[in-house]
């Protein structure tokens, strides 16, 4: 990975921690959806709308949108259990970790 996805999916982890807390508190009632100006439609041969047209950076948003609000999902979905774990000692410290993957590798 490189240091600049690193650094965005850093930034996006501070940010999502900041949105579920947000969300915890009832400061903000949900999740916007992002709004797309031009809307291109594509219909069958009746006129159903089937489909729809994203220029990139738009497709590129939502995407995106959509990953911060699973992450926040996830992340409200495991931080009482792992705060349960590391409550009850249940956790390896990274140096142990290391130790034991370094143990393990030879």
């Amino acid at each position: 990975m490189s240091l600049a996805a690193t650094h965005r999916r850093k930034n996006r982890c501070a940010r999502i921690s900041a949105v579920a807390k947000e969300l915890e508190e009832g400061k903000i009632a949900s999740m916007k959806v992002l709004a797309v100006k031009e809307e291109q439609f594509l219909t069958d041969a009746k006129g159903k709308r089937t489909g729809v047209w994203l220029n990139w950076d738009t497709y590129e948003r939502l995407r995106e949108a959509a990953e911060e609000v699973a992450d926040i999902h996830a992340y409200g979905a495991l931080r009482d259990r792992a705060h349960a774990e590391i409550a009850a000692g249940q956790f390896e410290t990274l140096a142990n970790y290391r130790a034991l993957r370094k143990r393990k590798a030879k």
